[in-house]
């Protein structure tokens, strides 16, 4: 990889890198915050949609809302840069 291109850390929100932010991604946050899975650093990068360097209920909420196309105050599905 080229250093001065930044690392491709994918979709906010689109915690399992599929590409797309629906409610797999909220439900996958909430298996991490149960401690039933372990995010990898690039998940947890996506997945902390408020950036608040915690992964909890309140990111798997505005995911949800995302998905129900309410607005949330966050990038949700625009490119982590």
């Amino acid at each position: 990889t080229n250093p001065s291109e930044p690392e491709d850390n994918g979709i906010l929100g689109d915690v399992n890198g599929d590409g797309k932010v629906n409610i797999k991604d909220a439900t996958q946050i909430q298996k991490a915050a149960a401690k039933l899975v372990t995010l990898s650093e690039s998940e947890f990068v996506r997945a902390d949609v408020n950036a608040d360097t915690k992964v909890n209920v309140k990111d798997a909420t505005a995911i949800q809302k995302f998905a129900a196309k309410l607005e949330t105050g966050y990038p949700i599905g625009e490119k982590i840069i």
